[in-house]
Protein backbone atom coordinates (compact mmCIF):
# COMPACT_ATOMS: atom_id res chain seq x y z
CA UNK A 1 0.00 0.00 0.00
CA UNK A 2 1.58 3.64 -0.88
CA UNK A 3 2.24 5.30 2.40
CA UNK A 4 0.34 8.73 3.17
CA UNK A 5 1.95 11.83 1.42
CA UNK A 6 2.80 14.29 4.50
CA UNK A 7 5.54 16.31 2.98
CA UNK A 8 8.14 17.32 0.21
CA UNK A 9 10.19 14.32 0.82
CA UNK A 10 7.25 11.80 0.95
CA UNK A 11 6.11 13.01 -2.32
CA UNK A 12 9.57 12.44 -4.08
CA UNK A 13 9.81 9.28 -2.86
CA UNK A 14 6.15 8.64 -3.97
CA UNK A 15 6.77 9.92 -7.26
CA UNK A 16 10.07 7.60 -7.31
CA UNK A 17 8.10 4.61 -6.52
CA UNK A 18 5.62 5.31 -9.33
CA UNK A 19 8.33 5.42 -11.93
CA UNK A 20 8.96 3.32 -14.56
CA UNK A 21 12.18 1.50 -14.88
CA UNK A 22 13.72 1.24 -18.32
CA UNK A 23 16.13 -2.13 -17.44
CA UNK A 24 13.59 -4.54 -17.12
CA UNK A 25 15.19 -7.20 -19.76
CA UNK A 26 17.99 -9.79 -18.55
CA UNK A 27 19.47 -8.94 -21.71
CA UNK A 28 23.29 -11.04 -22.35
CA UNK A 29 25.73 -9.92 -25.55
CA UNK A 30 26.89 -13.21 -27.05
CA UNK A 31 28.72 -11.84 -30.13
CA UNK A 32 29.21 -8.52 -32.18
CA UNK A 33 30.50 -9.05 -36.05
CA UNK A 34 31.57 -5.93 -37.65
CA UNK A 35 30.58 -5.26 -41.39
CA UNK A 36 33.02 -6.29 -44.20
CA UNK A 37 33.20 -5.55 -47.81
CA UNK A 38 33.39 -9.53 -49.01
CA UNK A 39 30.25 -11.15 -51.06
CA UNK A 40 28.92 -13.86 -49.56
CA UNK A 41 25.52 -15.68 -49.05
CA UNK A 42 24.99 -17.28 -45.55
CA UNK A 43 23.03 -20.80 -46.13
CA UNK A 44 19.86 -21.06 -44.37
CA UNK A 45 19.52 -21.15 -40.45
CA UNK A 46 17.58 -20.60 -37.38
CA UNK A 47 19.51 -20.19 -33.85
CA UNK A 48 18.08 -19.47 -30.09
CA UNK A 49 18.74 -16.30 -29.56
CA UNK A 50 18.14 -12.75 -30.87
CA UNK A 51 19.98 -11.28 -33.64
CA UNK A 52 20.08 -7.69 -35.12
CA UNK A 53 21.51 -6.34 -38.05
CA UNK A 54 22.24 -2.36 -37.68
CA UNK A 55 22.45 -1.86 -41.37
CA UNK A 56 25.01 1.17 -42.30
CA UNK A 57 23.83 0.79 -46.22
CA UNK A 58 21.30 -0.67 -48.42
CA UNK A 59 22.15 -3.55 -50.40
CA UNK A 60 21.72 -6.62 -48.74
CA UNK A 61 18.32 -9.14 -48.25
CA UNK A 62 16.93 -11.37 -45.66
CA UNK A 63 14.42 -14.06 -46.30
CA UNK A 64 12.05 -15.63 -43.66
CA UNK A 65 10.07 -18.15 -45.79
CA UNK A 66 8.78 -16.33 -48.24
CA UNK A 67 9.00 -12.96 -47.14
CA UNK A 68 12.27 -10.80 -48.03
CA UNK A 69 13.00 -7.88 -45.92
CA UNK A 70 16.04 -4.77 -47.53
CA UNK A 71 17.02 -2.98 -44.70
CA UNK A 72 18.05 0.69 -46.06
CA UNK A 73 20.74 3.00 -44.43
CA UNK A 74 20.68 3.20 -40.71
CA UNK A 75 17.77 0.48 -40.02
CA UNK A 76 17.03 -1.83 -37.62
CA UNK A 77 16.48 -4.95 -38.69
CA UNK A 78 15.57 -7.53 -35.72
CA UNK A 79 15.48 -11.89 -36.03
CA UNK A 80 13.95 -13.11 -32.95
CA UNK A 81 14.81 -17.18 -31.80
CA UNK A 82 13.10 -19.70 -34.04
CA UNK A 83 12.92 -17.86 -37.31
CA UNK A 84 14.49 -20.05 -40.09
CA UNK A 85 16.08 -17.05 -42.37
CA UNK A 86 18.69 -16.65 -44.90
CA UNK A 87 21.24 -14.00 -46.15
CA UNK A 88 21.87 -12.88 -49.44
CA UNK A 89 24.93 -9.60 -49.78
CA UNK A 90 25.37 -8.12 -53.08
CA UNK A 91 27.33 -5.31 -51.83
CA UNK A 92 29.22 -6.97 -48.60
CA UNK A 93 27.95 -6.81 -45.19
CA UNK A 94 26.89 -3.47 -44.66
CA UNK A 95 25.97 -3.89 -41.65
CA UNK A 96 27.18 -4.84 -37.73
CA UNK A 97 25.18 -8.05 -36.56
CA UNK A 98 24.33 -8.18 -33.03
CA UNK A 99 23.51 -11.53 -31.31
CA UNK A 100 22.43 -11.76 -27.87
CA UNK A 101 20.21 -13.35 -25.47
CA UNK A 102 16.65 -12.35 -23.66
CA UNK A 103 16.03 -14.54 -20.66
CA UNK A 104 12.34 -13.07 -20.73
CA UNK A 105 11.51 -13.37 -24.52
CA UNK A 106 12.57 -16.98 -25.54
CA UNK A 107 9.18 -17.38 -27.64
CA UNK A 108 9.02 -17.22 -31.27
CA UNK A 109 8.00 -13.48 -32.96
CA UNK A 110 8.32 -12.37 -37.01
CA UNK A 111 11.49 -10.57 -37.89
CA UNK A 112 10.88 -6.86 -38.88
CA UNK A 113 12.69 -3.97 -39.40
CA UNK A 114 11.97 -0.92 -36.67
CA UNK A 115 9.71 1.95 -38.27
CA UNK A 116 11.90 4.90 -38.60
CA UNK A 117 11.68 7.76 -36.00
CA UNK A 118 13.43 10.27 -33.81
CA UNK A 119 13.91 7.50 -31.23
CA UNK A 120 15.09 5.30 -33.73
CA UNK A 121 17.76 7.30 -35.61
CA UNK A 122 19.24 8.47 -31.78
CA UNK A 123 18.88 4.86 -30.71
CA UNK A 124 20.83 3.72 -33.97
CA UNK A 125 24.00 6.03 -33.66
CA UNK A 126 24.22 5.84 -30.23
CA UNK A 127 24.42 1.74 -30.23
CA UNK A 128 26.68 2.42 -33.24
CA UNK A 129 29.13 4.41 -31.52
CA UNK A 130 28.93 2.36 -27.97
CA UNK A 131 29.79 -0.87 -30.96
CA UNK A 132 32.73 0.73 -32.25
CA UNK A 133 33.99 1.61 -28.91
CA UNK A 134 37.81 -0.41 -28.75
CA UNK A 135 37.09 -3.95 -26.86
CA UNK A 136 40.76 -2.90 -24.68
CA UNK A 137 38.87 0.26 -23.00
CA UNK A 138 36.45 -0.91 -20.44
CA UNK A 139 35.53 -3.92 -21.61
CA UNK A 140 32.82 -4.70 -19.02
CA UNK A 141 31.53 -1.45 -18.81
CA UNK A 142 31.04 -1.52 -22.83
CA UNK A 143 29.33 -4.67 -22.59
CA UNK A 144 27.00 -3.38 -19.78
CA UNK A 145 26.31 -0.48 -21.94
CA UNK A 146 25.57 -1.94 -25.40
CA UNK A 147 23.15 -4.54 -23.55
CA UNK A 148 20.80 -1.47 -21.84
CA UNK A 149 20.62 -0.13 -25.37
CA UNK A 150 19.49 -3.91 -26.88
CA UNK A 151 16.91 -3.71 -24.17
CA UNK A 152 15.79 -0.61 -25.56
CA UNK A 153 15.57 -1.75 -28.91
CA UNK A 154 13.45 -4.47 -27.82
CA UNK A 155 10.95 -2.34 -26.42
CA UNK A 156 10.84 -0.33 -29.56
CA UNK A 157 10.24 -3.60 -31.37
CA UNK A 158 7.00 -4.44 -29.56
CA UNK A 159 5.94 -0.73 -29.56
CA UNK A 160 5.81 -0.79 -33.19
CA UNK A 161 3.93 -4.54 -33.53
CA UNK A 162 1.56 -4.58 -30.62
CA UNK A 163 0.94 -0.99 -30.57
CA UNK A 164 0.40 0.76 -34.07
CA UNK A 165 2.40 3.76 -32.65
CA UNK A 166 -0.45 4.08 -29.91
CA UNK A 167 -0.07 1.98 -26.55
CA UNK A 168 -3.78 2.90 -25.56
CA UNK A 169 -4.60 0.75 -28.56
CA UNK A 170 -2.64 -2.23 -26.80
CA UNK A 171 -4.67 -1.19 -23.73
CA UNK A 172 -8.22 -1.52 -25.23
CA UNK A 173 -7.20 -4.64 -26.94
CA UNK A 174 -6.16 -6.51 -23.14
CA UNK A 175 -9.38 -5.00 -22.07
CA UNK A 176 -11.45 -6.69 -24.88
CA UNK A 177 -9.37 -10.12 -24.20
CA UNK A 178 -10.24 -10.06 -20.65
CA UNK A 179 -13.81 -9.48 -20.91
CA UNK A 180 -13.36 -12.54 -23.58
CA UNK A 181 -12.33 -14.78 -20.90
CA UNK A 182 -14.47 -13.92 -18.43
CA UNK A 183 -17.16 -14.67 -20.34
CA UNK A 184 -15.63 -18.20 -20.46
CA UNK A 185 -15.95 -18.59 -16.90
CA UNK A 186 -11.99 -18.08 -16.79
CA UNK A 187 -8.82 -15.89 -15.32
CA UNK A 188 -6.01 -15.55 -18.15
CA UNK A 189 -2.50 -15.43 -16.85
CA UNK A 190 -0.20 -12.46 -18.14
CA UNK A 191 1.60 -14.61 -20.03
CA UNK A 192 -1.34 -15.53 -21.99
CA UNK A 193 -2.76 -12.01 -22.59
CA UNK A 194 0.95 -10.69 -23.45
CA UNK A 195 0.83 -13.99 -26.50
CA UNK A 196 -1.84 -12.85 -27.51
CA UNK A 197 -1.09 -9.52 -27.65
CA UNK A 198 2.09 -10.11 -29.38
CA UNK A 199 4.50 -8.74 -27.44
CA UNK A 200 6.13 -9.68 -24.34
CA UNK A 201 5.20 -9.27 -20.47
CA UNK A 202 8.27 -7.17 -19.57
CA UNK A 203 6.98 -4.35 -22.67
CA UNK A 204 3.14 -5.07 -21.21
CA UNK A 205 3.50 -4.29 -17.35
CA UNK A 206 5.19 -1.34 -18.26
CA UNK A 207 2.62 0.17 -20.69
CA UNK A 208 0.08 -0.42 -17.87
CA UNK A 209 2.04 1.11 -15.37
CA UNK A 210 2.76 4.27 -17.41
CA UNK A 211 -1.26 4.84 -17.87
CA UNK A 212 -2.88 3.01 -15.62
CA UNK A 213 -0.34 2.84 -12.76
CA UNK A 214 -1.01 -0.20 -11.91
CA UNK A 215 0.29 -4.11 -13.70
CA UNK A 216 -1.65 -6.06 -15.75
CA UNK A 217 -2.27 -8.61 -12.55
CA UNK A 218 -3.75 -5.97 -10.64
CA UNK A 219 -5.32 -5.15 -13.67
CA UNK A 220 -7.14 -8.32 -14.24
CA UNK A 221 -7.41 -8.53 -10.55
CA UNK A 222 -9.68 -5.46 -10.60
CA UNK A 223 -11.73 -6.12 -13.19
CA UNK A 224 -12.87 -9.41 -12.34
CA UNK A 225 -13.29 -8.11 -8.91
CA UNK A 226 -15.87 -5.50 -10.15
CA UNK A 227 -17.58 -8.27 -12.36
CA UNK A 228 -18.16 -10.20 -9.08
CA UNK A 229 -19.26 -7.12 -7.25
CA UNK A 230 -21.95 -6.19 -9.77
CA UNK A 231 -23.71 -10.18 -9.57
CA UNK A 232 -23.47 -9.92 -5.66
CA UNK A 233 -25.06 -6.90 -5.89
CA UNK A 234 -27.46 -6.90 -8.85
CA UNK A 235 -27.89 -10.63 -9.89
CA UNK A 236 -29.87 -13.34 -7.96
CA UNK A 237 -27.00 -15.68 -8.00
CA UNK A 238 -26.03 -16.75 -4.54
CA UNK A 239 -22.34 -16.52 -3.20
CA UNK A 240 -21.56 -20.28 -4.33
CA UNK A 241 -23.06 -19.70 -8.09
CA UNK A 242 -21.13 -16.48 -8.37
CA UNK A 243 -18.20 -17.83 -7.68
CA UNK A 244 -18.80 -20.64 -10.52
CA UNK A 245 -19.89 -17.85 -12.78
CA UNK A 246 -16.42 -16.50 -12.11
CA UNK A 247 -14.79 -19.39 -12.75
CA UNK A 248 -13.27 -20.27 -9.44
CA UNK A 249 -12.93 -24.30 -8.31
CA UNK A 250 -14.60 -23.65 -5.06
CA UNK A 251 -16.27 -21.11 -3.12
CA UNK A 252 -13.33 -20.38 -0.31
CA UNK A 253 -10.59 -19.59 -3.17
CA UNK A 254 -13.46 -17.29 -4.32
CA UNK A 255 -14.10 -15.69 -0.53
CA UNK A 256 -10.36 -15.35 -0.71
CA UNK A 257 -10.06 -13.43 -3.64
CA UNK A 258 -12.92 -11.13 -3.24
CA UNK A 259 -11.87 -10.22 0.26
CA UNK A 260 -8.25 -9.41 -1.01
CA UNK A 261 -9.74 -7.10 -3.22
CA UNK A 262 -12.23 -5.21 -0.91
CA UNK A 263 -11.58 -6.18 2.50
CA UNK A 264 -14.49 -7.74 2.87
CA UNK A 265 -15.68 -11.26 2.69
CA UNK A 266 -18.38 -11.94 -0.22
CA UNK A 267 -21.32 -12.34 2.58
CA UNK A 268 -20.11 -9.16 4.39
CA UNK A 269 -19.73 -6.86 1.01
CA UNK A 270 -23.47 -8.13 0.28
CA UNK A 271 -24.61 -7.17 3.83
CA UNK A 272 -23.41 -4.09 3.87
CA UNK A 273 -24.27 -2.46 0.72
CA UNK A 274 -27.71 -3.94 0.75
CA UNK A 275 -28.74 -2.94 4.03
Amino acid sequence: MPWPIEDAWNQHLDNMNRRVHSRQYTVSLVQVEEPNSGNSSHTEHVHPYWQMELSEHAGFTVRCGTVEHMPDENDFLLIPPQNLHHFSYLHGKNAWSVKFAVAELEERYPIAILPRTHTSELLYHTLKAALMMPCNQEPEATQILIEHLLGAVIDLYFYARACDGNENVLIRKVRKFVESCDAQRRCPSVKEIAGYCACSTVFLNRVFRRYLGVPVKVFVDQYRFETARKLLLFSKLNITEVAVEMGFDDVFRFSRFFKRLSGSSPSEYKRLNLS
